[in-house]
C-alpha cells in the first residue's frame, strides 16, 4: 500500500512537472501586430529659415610664458688643498728564528697480562 501510494504521488509530480515546462512550448506565439504611427505630411519649402549660425568665438591667445632670471652661477668650489704626503712605512722588524721545543719521549708500553686459566666443567654423567 505505502508503495503503490509512493509511486502515485511521483508519477502525478512527474505529470505536472511536464505541463508545466512542456505544454507552454508546444503551443505557437500569438503573431506580433504592429501598432500603428500616426504621421503628419509637411511639405518642406525651398527656403528655410534656419536659425542664424552663432557667432565665432573669439580665440584666446596664451599669454607667453614669463621668463626669469637665470639663477646665478654657484660659487667657485673651495681650491682644494693637497692631502699631506702618507708618513713613511716603518721598517719591518727582522724575523727571529723560533727554536722547536724537544720531542716529548713515548711512554713505554705496558706489559700485557697473562690470561688466567679457565677452568673447564666437568661433565655429568
Amino acid at each position: 500500500m505505502q508503495k503503490s501510494f509512493g509511486l502515485s504521488i511521483a508519477a502525478h509530480v512527474v505529470v505536472m512537472a511536464i505541463g508545466y515546462v512542456g505544454l507552454p512550448q508546444l503551443r505557437k506565439p500569438p503573431p506580433l501586430v504592429a501598432t500603428p504611427v500616426i504621421i503628419e505630411v509637411v511639405t518642406v519649402a525651398e527656403v528655410t529659415n534656419a536659425p542664424p549660425p552663432p557667432p565665432p568665438k573669439a580665440k584666446v591667445t596664451p599669454e607667453p610664458p614669463k621668463v626669469e632670471a637665470p639663477p646665478p652661477p654657484p660659487p667657485p668650489p673651495p681650491k682644494a688643498v693637497a692631502p699631506p704626503p702618507p708618513p713613511p712605512e716603518p721598517e719591518p722588524e727582522p724575523e727571529v728564528a723560533v727554536v722547536a721545543p724537544p720531542p716529548e719521549p713515548k711512554p713505554k708500553p705496558k706489559p700485557k697480562a697473562k690470561p688466567k686459566p679457565v677452568a673447564k666443567p666437568k661433565p655429568r654423567p
